[in-house]
């Protein structure tokens, strides 16, 4: 018996990293998980491996975040946890980088954390 029985627990950036060590964990511990990421095949390995169910998810996408709680709430009737995962780091200084790729950063590590729990 887990600390997380009966919960769903929503991960994203889970395909890999930290995020997958996070889903690991939940499902370790009696959660219903749902891996998202938008590496797809990695996503569907890591959601394989510990019983959990795969969604695509851009962060970045309020309409995506919409259509994910919109099936975890049909699927499974409620939503107990979110893990705001999903982010980029590069190791090089922001101005060795491009505004594109700048912008990029902080619409999935500052937006797609505030769409996720405005979800």
């Amino acid at each position: 018996m887990g600390s997380l029985d009966g919960k769903v627990v929503i991960v994203t950036g889970s395909a890999k990293g930290m995020g997958a060590a996070e889903a690991r964990d939940a499902a370790s511990q009696g959660a219903q998980v749902i891996v998202t990421d938008i590496l797809e095949e990695q996503g569907k390995e890591i959601a394989t491996e510990i019983n959990a169910t795969y969604r695509t998810l851009d962060v970045t996408s309020e309409k995506n975040w919409e259509a994910l709680v919109s099936s975890v709430v049909e699927k499974h009737g409620q939503i107990d946890g979110l893990v705001n995962n999903a982010g980029i780091y590069t190791a090089q200084s922001i101005f060795d980088s491009s505004a594109e790729s700048f912008q990029r950063t902080i619409e999935v590590n500052q937006l797609g954390t505030y769409l996720g729990m405005a979800a």
